[in-house]
């Protein structure tokens, strides 16, 4: 049989790939977790930029998948929030792969970036809170608790991971799909 390979280098910086169509030690598997990251009524949005919380049309989630093969696992989350930058973007990429006792490097982390939800930088609130401004960019206290959330979430889903029997792809034509960004 032939071996294929489905490769994870463009997500993670690889190079990691899960092989196909060949016998493992250990066989593909998936775990799953969601995550409420909905930030309270008064949290300041969107990195202090636009309008506080005024009430709860949606709520916001943190979603990703645990990949199991040979090796370490793999983390893949999205969350529905407009940031995650720099000393923020590293906690929870730790914060994750401790949940699943994987490496740092094995985590990728992204955000959906609309403009109506949290943005959070732990650097930048470092240097915000030294001249008195704490909590100006976002809510300290409701993006540590979304953090733990999100990792507990990934706790109890290594737990229950499910083999994966069949790998797919599709394309299709976009329609009707717009941004108003730059649009003269």
């Amino acid at each position: 049989m032939k071996r294929r390979e489905f490769v994870l280098s463009t997500l993670l910086g690889g190079p990691f790939s899960l092989a196909l169509g060949r016998e493992t030690t250990r066989p593909l598997r998936v775990a799953t977790f969601v995550a409420d990251v909905t930030p309270p009524i008064g949290t300041t949005l969107c990195h202090g930029n636009v309008a506080a919380v005024k009430q709860i049309v949606s709520p916001l989630t943190a979603r990703g998948i645990i990949l199991f093969a040979d090796g370490s696992p793999i983390v893949l989350c999205a969350v529905d929030w407009v940031g995650i930058g720099n000393g923020a973007h590293d906690a929870w990429r730790a914060a994750l792969a401790e949940a699943v006792q994987t490496s740092v490097d094995r985590v990728s982390l992204h955000v959906v970036h609309q403009h109506d939800a949290p943005g959070i930088d732990y650097s930048t609130e470092e240097i915000l809170a030294r001249h008195g401004l704490s909590g100006a960019m976002f809510d300290v206290d409701a993006a540590q608790t979304a953090m733990n959330s999100v990792a507990l979430a990934a706790r109890k889903a290594v737990t229950d991971p499910r083999s994966v029997t069949h790998l797919g792809y599709g394309q299709g034509k976009v329609e009707r799909v717009a941004s108003n960004r730059r649009i003269l």
